[in-house]
């Protein structure tokens, strides 16, 4: 039998230790991990080392498993997965496994086997071990613990693969399997692996993972580690804490976490990427996208380092999985795509075919791409009627397909790239045949049905249905806190969905103690941890609702507690953080607090800017509020570079200027100038306004806009003195009112306005005129005593001369 000093292998994440724990008895030289390729006399030398380092109380059951393991750990580095299968599956017939008397033995040996298959990442193949192989070994295992353990955990491996229905079914087998042997360390092993491997994938609650994961670290604790130092699995599930659980941590505690598993790792091992893509994800989701490159590059460069130069290998294909995320969020979406083309040569070079679960990982992540990008939507659609196909193939071949759910779980995934397309028909479809599939499976009382919920909710049009789904939703949500003896997280988010039902029936105060109480089971939910994010969108929800009854200290009150939580858990930029400002800067002009409201306002807009780009239409948006803000409190001066840079960049990404936002923006520049007198710049730009008008609505359009808009020019030529341009402008004005007011009673409002308002013009330009029609004296002689007094003494003098002159030709004629 194995000795308790056994080495942690069968990992099915992790594939390399920084670090072999010293009391392992059958560690490999490090010569022999860094080669690329073995030849036979290679693999009989190796094998020859391997069994001269078993100690002599060491039992044979080491004696087949060894040689195996250290060639498919060769075969995994060199990213050779199906020749490590087909090697798995030759040496077994070779050996005879199957003869072995040694039950335990043959157990490992299988679940090394099964450990290839996993690593294919053929869905079809873990389904057929499951289903033709795994029931066997469980009757062969039945008197022996370790065995037992050994199956268990390959058998977890698999349904990780298949997603098969009884999706806890490992993790109870091997509970009860260790309460009747507490101590035996095998056991303990793998009870601890496969709790830190439970399904993450959405199948059940977060909170249950977290609280399988505290088991395995308990155990860990007091029984593996009280033997040996079991690095490789101590740093398992610090990376599982930190990759999974990060945002139940503060940005400080997070950090402290990664620091520990960076040291854990090492500068150089095969862990030491994964870490380095942690703290990409980490910075990436803080809102430093450059940051988040950075690390992200190292840990790819470091990745091929490790593996020896290797360039196309699992982890190096999982490290661009997070690269293409990021480049997401920095909405780089071009240099996105060349990395999912990247992935996708990869992983048909690495696994041989597109029938695997990385090949659709990819595939989705191309269409969510697609399906951000303007003007490339339908691509997306394209790209997701591929992976379908993908999908309903392996579904339709797997021999234990009514076990599995495989398909749904894919199919949710389709569905969120659906909601972003607006396409509530697809969404509409994909869920009626998931949740059909889901319910004849048994699990209509299950958390991913709740997701599906969820996500018809969201596409829902009909207001009668919504409400109806909204019902369902809570009173399944409510089923599923009995089940699992406590509330969880999307529970906790259906008491918003309460609490909005409360607000369409007209009860705001019952939708408030719904919210209040939501804030308790978040709080309950994170042990007292008020920087949860569960916290966030009930207190966002209660701002509005206080916003509503006019209680906006309250309201704003909630939303600063708010705006706290997301900056202890996301850092300065967040999406959360941009709405929660855009909700205060609103709120502090209704509280007259203008100095805080013009701070939020700039605040926003510069996080804008650094979320989605300065050249987008969310940027736009923020920077017009900010624009209208100091408009409306007369900052005039401070307004005009906001509206000029508006229009600048409204301008670049549309391509143009004929959009009826370059009109708005036109026009309120425009009012702008008016209002500081700057009469021949409003005029420019009110006819800048005519010219877009007419572009997007017809040359021939005659309608109450158009008029006022002429009605303007005319206004903006008589404050220039021009008076005929200002009554031809204004009589065909008058024109188009009158031709409207017939039906329209605002048009013919205006017309008797304007009517008025030419008699004035015409009385005006008179008294202009008269100014050119006096004497020369009423004319030229200027207002001001000073210039009266010089001009007349000047007059005066010319007069003299005047008089001079005559009187000097009298006494010549005489």
């Amino acid at each position: 039998m194995e000795s308790q000093n056994q080495t942690l292998t069968d990992d099915p994440k992790i594939e390399e230790e920084h670090k072999q724990p010293q009391a392992e008895q059958d560690n490999v030289s490090n010569e022999h991990s860094q080669k690329h390729e073995l030849t036979p006399g290679q693999d009989n030398q190796i094998q020859q080392e391997d069994r001269a380092k078993l100690t002599q109380n060491t039992s044979d059951v080491q004696s087949l498993y060894l040689p195996m393991k250290v060639k498919s750990k060769e075969l995994f580095k060199q990213s050779r997965y199906i020749e490590a299968l087909e090697f798995a599956q030759q040496y077994m017939k070779d050996n005879k496994v199957e003869e072995l008397k040694d039950v335990e033995q043959r157990c490992q040996i299988f679940a090394r086997y099964v450990k290839c298959v996993g690593k294919t990442q053929s869905i079809l193949k873990a389904s057929q071990v499951l289903v033709t192989e795994i029931k066997h070994y469980f009757d062969l295992a039945q008197d022996n613990p370790r065995a037992k353990a050994r199956i268990i955990y390959a058998q977890s491996i698999l349904e990780v693969r298949v997603h098969i229905v009884d999706f806890l079914r490992s993790i109870n087998q091997i509970s009860e399997l260790h309460k009747s042997h507490p101590n035996d360390l095998v056991v303990s092993k793998f009870y601890v692996k496969i709790l830190v491997c439970s399904p993450k994938d959405g199948v059940i609650e977060l909170k249950q993972c977290l609280q399988y994961l505290n088991q395995a670290i308990k155990i860990n604790n007091q029984v593996l580690n009280k033997e040996n130092n079991y690095k490789k699995l101590n740093l398992k599930i610090l990376l599982t804490q930190c990759k999974h659980f990060s945002h139940l941590y503060k940005q400080n505690d997070y950090q402290n976490l990664l620091s520990q598993a960076m040291r854990d790792a090492g500068t150089k091992s095969m862990n030491s990427p994964n870490v380095l893509f942690l703290m990409a994800d980490f910075n990436s989701k803080k809102g430093d996208q450059e940051k988040g490159i950075q690390y992200i590059n190292r840990a790819l460069n470091l990745a091929k380092e490790v593996l020896d130069g290797l360039s196309a290998h699992k982890k190096i294909i999982g490290l661009l999985f997070g690269k293409i995320q990021i480049l997401n969020r920095k909405k780089a979406f071009a240099e996105s795509l060349q990395v999912t083309e990247e992935c996708g040569e990869m992983i048909l070079k690495v696994f041989g075919n597109d029938e695997n679960q990385y090949f659709l990982t990819n595939l989705n992540l191309k269409a969510s791409i697609y399906a951000d990008m303007k003007g490339e939507e339908y691509k997306a659609e394209d790209v997701m009627k591929n992976a379908s196909k993908i999908i309903d193939k392996i579904h339709g071949s797997l021999p234990n397909k009514q076990e599995s759910i495989f398909n749904c779980i894919f199919y949710m995934e389709q569905c969120a790239n659906y909601i972003k397309l607006m396409r509530p028909d697809k969404v509409q479809k994909i869920y009626k045949t998931c949740s059909k599939e889901l319910m004849e499976k048994g699990l209509e009382y299950s958390q991913i049905k709740l997701g599906y919920d969820f996500l018809l909710l969201q596409v829902q049009q009909d207001p009668e249905q919504a409400v109806q789904l909204m019902e369902n939703v809570v009173k399944l949500s409510d089923k599923i806190d009995q089940q699992q003896g406590f509330k969880g997280s999307l529970s906790i988010l259906c008491d918003q969905i309460k609490a909005n039902l409360k607000i369409k029936e007209g009860d705001l105060q019952g939708g408030l103690d719904v919210l209040q109480e939501t804030i308790k089971m978040s709080l309950e939910y994170f042990d007292g941890n008020e920087d949860n994010e569960l916290l966030v969108d009930p207190l966002i929800f209660i701002g509005q609702i206080y916003t509503e009854l006019d209680k906006i200290p309250q309201a704003i009150q909630a939303l600063i507690r708010a705006e706290k939580i997301v900056k202890a858990l996301s850092g300065e930029i967040s999406d959360k953080l941009l709405d929660i400002y855009q909700q205060l800067s609103t709120l502090m002009v209704f509280d007259q607090k203008f100095e805080k409201a013009v701070e939020y306002t700039i605040i926003k807009t510069e996080l804008a800017g650094k979320i989605h780009g300065q050249q987008s239409e969310q940027y736009c948006q923020h920077l017009e509020d900010q624009a209208a803000l100091f408009t409306q409190m007369r900052w005039l001066e401070q307004a005009i570079p906001l509206w000029e840079k508006l229009i600048r960049i409204t301008k670049e990404i549309n391509g143009g200027e004929n959009s009826q936002k370059m009109i708005q923006f036109y026009q309120a520049l425009a009012e702008i100038f008016i209002v500081l007198k700057k009469n021949t710049e409003a005029l420019l730009l009110t006819q800048k306004v005519i010219t877009i008008y007419k572009a997007l609505n017809g040359q021939e359009v005659e309608d109450q806009s158009l008029g006022q808009l002429i009605a303007q020019c005319a206004f903006l030529h008589k404050n220039l003195n021009k008076f005929n341009d200002a009554i031809s402008l204004l009589d065909e004005a008058l024109r188009i009112f009158k031709k409207l007011q017939a039906t329209d009673q605002a048009a013919k409002r205006m017309h008797g306005v304007y009517t008025m308002e030419r008699i004035k013009f015409v009385r005006e330009k008179k008294e202009y005129d008269k100014q050119f029609t006096k004497p020369i004296l009423q004319r030229v002689v200027p207002d001001t005593p000073l210039k009266v007094a010089i001009w007349t003494t000047v007059l005066a003098s010319l007069a003299g001369v005047a008089t001079y002159v005559i009187m000097k030709k009298r006494e010549a004629s005489s």
